[in-house]
């Protein structure tokens, strides 16, 4: 019984140090990035606008050797004007690590901006 114990206990130790090594990182070393999705109100999808799903995002920042740890559509914060073919407020965000920042905001060109309160 003493042995299963000391198998037990090693195995609980050796299984909590692989799931901390493969954890994702902590919140603050993480950020969230956005841009707008292209939706416009009163647009149906298939119109002239063009609709930017989450994974394309993703696809792009991968270009850029950013991995993705997690992705969400959400809403820009404030006030959106009403009027049709405005934009919708509507974002696809991304949850990146601080040091890939860098990266995708010198990439201007694919309009994502670091947002403070996510």
């Amino acid at each position: 019984m003493k042995n299963f114990a000391s198998v037990l206990v090693m195995g609980c130790l050796l299984s909590g140090m692989a799931f901390a090594s493969g954890a994702a990182p902590a919140s603050d070393e993480t950020v969230w990035i956005g841009r707008a999705d292209g939706s416009r109100q009163c647009e149906q999808s298939g119109g002239l606008v063009r609709v930017h799903p989450l994974e394309e995002g993703q696809k792009q920042l991968e270009a850029l050797s950013v991995t993705v740890l997690e992705s969400r559509k959400a809403r820009e914060k404030g006030v959106q004007t009403t009027k049709c073919g405005a934009p919708t407020g509507k974002q696809n965000q991304y949850r990146i690590r601080k040091s890939d920042l860098d990266k995708v905001l010198q990439n201007k060109d694919l309009g994502f901006v670091e947002l403070k309160d996510s």
